[in-house]
């Protein structure tokens, strides 16, 4: 409750801190470990904590779940690590029979093309990626 709450209200390192607390205290759930490291795209920290906390969940949840491999390609992208983000949209969608991105794939590309300074095809991107409805915290957004 208190990470929902912190989320909530734009208190993304504290909310990140209690998350801590609880991967210390060996205490995290999968689900856990990946709100970490999606909150970290939230405030511009997509630091190598939030990185570890990604791929923790991708291994625990044994690269089963949509969600986990996109935050962890998001996080990817953000540091520039674009090769890396790239490897992992192509394994998504083929794990998930994709013959062209979603929306939330085209967020990811959206990302590494700003990295590589292709502004037109950012901007395209990011059209692409529709824009949540209704209440937004580091739940999915894309």
């Amino acid at each position: 409750m208190k990470v929902g709450y912190l989320e909530a209200h734009g208190e993304w390192a504290a909310s990140r801190s209690t998350l801590q607390f609880l991967i210390d205290k060996g205490n995290a759930t999968d689900g856990n470990y990946d709100r970490y490291g999606w909150s970290a795209l939230f405030d511009n920290n997509a630091n190598d904590d939030a990185v570890k906390a990604a791929r923790q969940d991708v291994t625990l949840t044994q690269n089963s779940s949509f969600d986990d491999l996109h935050t962890l390609a998001c996080l990817y992208a953000a540091q520039g690590k674009t090769n890396e983000a790239r490897d992992l949209v192509v394994k998504t969608m083929r794990t998930f029979n994709m013959e062209v991105p979603n929306d939330s794939l085209w967020f990811v590309l959206a990302i590494m093309y700003e990295k590589f300074g292709i502004d037109d095809a950012a901007i395209e991107a990011y059209e692409k990626a529709r824009k949540p409805e209704g209440h937004t915290a580091a739940t999915r957004v894309c």
